[in-house]
Order: structure tokens, then C-alpha cells, then sequence
């Protein structure tokens, strides 16, 4: 579905590499499609693996029987008996690019993410190289905070794909949490035109214009983003915050207070961004009530009662806003037994 995301995914690994909050815009969902090795018919059991034989075909053969029992171990989620053969695998082949990269599969189905990295690394300097694995590599290492590692990855798929939009896209989130926005800039607009009707690739260039207080472009870009992908709340919120910072708090708060009251509350910059439009407006009982409704339908969230009771306490309100920070309290949020002690002072 390339309106949010270029790429489709042919691999397990989807629940394991979505792409996180790199940036102010969110590239959900993404799946690394690797191929680590054509699949075979079922050979042989694991326990006729224990070895492998040094030289000729009985070792290539012998090798294809690992990975297909590591396979199927893997698809019966038991990846600590795959690994376990991969391992024996490597110590005889130690230079076979596809036995790391199924180990690193494998890591990645007991969620040890940074173990599975280095086996994609190590397997990318193996060689050969492929733009996929780079992909795959960079993903991870975006995932465990090694952004700089992301970026060189990202950079090199892009340099032996130029076709394709998703390494452009990728590539510019991770540029942008580094803070080299011009180059971000850049490799959205490749991205877009690869694929102009890539949302994530305008939604981002307007996130970038809003930083840059550039509000007639970020207007521009939000528009085309919400027109190819017009259910994604990203991009709704943009557009909010742009009406807010527009002068046109009341038309922010109709946006946002259109959606139903459980979308909001299970969404934080809703809510935020519907405070500080309340604020502008100087509504704090209305910023209060946004708060006091999620918080009245996601009772365990801490954050929404401490901020109900700042709102209360702006409002003027400070019995209600003791009560609630008290709850924030009880719910264990850190700061708020420092506001029921100034609270109650205030009274």
C-alpha cells in the first residue's frame, strides 16, 4: 500500500521491524523483506545435523538440510533449537552469508534485537551485497538507537536502488532524528518523485516546514498527504497544529474534536494539541474537560489525570484539580505528589 508505506512485506520479520517514531511523523508498519535463502523440501531432522562434513557436496547438501530444519523451527516457534543449528552451521561455514542472516532472523524471533544486528552486518561485510539486507540492517540499527549505523545502511540501499522510494524515505526519517534536516528535505522529495503519491514523504516534508515555521509550504504538503491517505491521524494533527499556529485555534479544535472520544484518548498528541488550541482560545476548563473524558476512559493512565488537574489548576478550579492530581498521584505519575503539595498550599 505505497499511500503510507513504499514496500510489502515477504518475510517473519514483520512484527519485529516495524519502523518506530524516527521523526515527528511516524513510518508505521514497515516490514524488511529479506531473502536469506531459497527454501527447499523438508530433508532431515535436527538431530541428524549435529555435524556438518568439511569438503564437497556433502557439505553443500548438508548445509541446505541446516537451514531448511532452522526454517522449520523458526515456523514452529522454537527459534532456540534453530539457533542452535545455525550455530553448528557457522562454526564449519563460518564465512556463509545466509546462515547469518537466518541467524539473525532467528535472534530477532527471541527479541534480541542487537545480537541480530551484528549477524546482519557481519553478513552484509560477507558479501554479496544487496540493497535488501542493507534495508533490513538499517531498521535494526534504527530500532536499537544506533542512528548513525541506520543512516550509512539506508544510504547504501539507496545507492544500489535508486528506484526504489523506500530507501530515499527511510533514509531521510533517521537524517532527520540526527538533525540533518537539508538532507532529509532532499531525500523526501526523491522519495516523492519516485512515488508521488507517497503520503508519508509529504506528510514528513510538512512536519519538517512546521519546525521550520514555514506554515504556507507545511499547509501545501499536509494537503497532498491527507488527500492520499486522508485516515491516517498523523496527518490530521499536522494539519491541527498548522491551524493553530495559523491563528485559527477554533478551526484546530472542530478538526480534532471530530474524531470519536476513544480515538482521542488513546492518542496523547490528540489531546495535546487540542489543549493548546483550548489554551490559545483561553479555554482551560475546556483543555480541563478533554483530559478529565480520557482520563474518565483510560483510568490507569496517570498522565491524563496530572494533566487534567494543571488544566483545573489554570482554570482557577483547585479543588478539582487536588482531586485529580491526587489521582495522577495514587496512579503513580513522579511529579504529581510535588503538585498536591502546591495545591493544597494554594488553597
Amino acid at each position: 500500500m505505497m499511500n503510507s508505506q513504499p514496500g510489502k512485506s515477504r518475510s517473519r520479520m514483520l512484527p519485529l521491524l516495524g519502523l518506530t517514531a524516527l521523526a515527528l511523523v511516524v513510518v508505521a508498519g514497515s516490514a524488511v523483506a529479506i531473502v536469506v535463502a531459497v527454501r527447499s523440501k523438508p530433508q532431515a531432522e535436527a538431530s541428524s545435523l549435529s555435524a556438518l562434513p568439511d569438503t564437497g557436496a556433502e557439505k553443500s547438501q548438508s548445509l541446505a538440510e541446516a537451514f531448511d530444519a532452522a526454517r522449520r523451527y523458526l515456523d514452529a516457534q522454537q527459534p532456540g533449537k534453530a539457533e542452535a543449528i545455525l550455530r553448528a552451521a557457522i562454526k564449519k561455514v563460518p564465512e556463509n552469508q545466509q546462515a547469518h542472516l537466518l541467524l539473525g532472523e532467528t535472534l530477532l524471533q527471541q527479541n534480541r534485537v542487537r545480537d541480530a544486528y551484528d549477524e546482519y552486518d557481519r553478513a552484509i561485510f560477507i558479501g554479496p551485497d544487496n540493497p535488501e539486507y542493507r534495508y533490513a540492517a538499517a531498521t535494526i540499527a534504527a530500532q536499537i538507537g544506533r542512528l548513525d549505523d541506520a543512516e550509512l545502511h539506508y544510504r547504501a540501499a539507496q545507492q544500489q536502488d535508486r528506484a526504489n522510494p523506500k530507501y530515499p524515505l527511510y533514509l531521510a526519517q533517521v537524517q532527520r532524528k540526527l538533525g540533518y534536516t537539508d538532507e532529509a528535505k532532499k531525500n523526501l522529495l526523491i522519495a516523492a518523485k519516485l512515488d508521488p503519491d507517497l503520503a508519508t514523504a509529504w506528510g514528513s516534508l510538512a512536519a519538517i516546514a512546521l519546525d521550520e515555521n514555514k506554515l504556507t509550504i507545511a499547509d501545501q504538503h499536509i494537503a497532498k498527504a491527507r488527500n492520499l491517505d486522508p485516515d491516517n491521524l498523523a496527518w490530521r494533527v499536522i494539519k491541527a497544529q498548522v491551524l493553530r499556529r495559523s491563528n485559527k485555534p477554533e478551526d484546530a479544535v472542530a478538526l480534532l474534536n471530530a474524531l470519536p472520544r476513544d480515538v482521542r484518548a488513546d492518542n496523547p498528541g490528540v489531546l495535546l494539541e487540542l489543549a493548546q488550541s483550548y489554551g490559545l482560545l483561553k479555554q482551560p476548563d475546556n483543555a480541563a474537560g478533554i483530559y478529565i473524558d480520557a482520563a474518565e476512559l483510560q483510568p490507569d493512565t496517570a498522565e491524563y489525570s496530572y494533566q487534567a488537574a494543571l488544566w483545573l489548576q489554570r482554570a482557577g478550579k483547585i479543588d478539582r484539580a487536588i482531586t485529580y492530581a491526587q489521582q495522577a498521584a495514587m496512579q503513580g505519575h513522579p511529579q504529581a505528589p510535588v503538585l498536591v503539595t502546591s495545591l493544597t498550599e494554594a488553597q
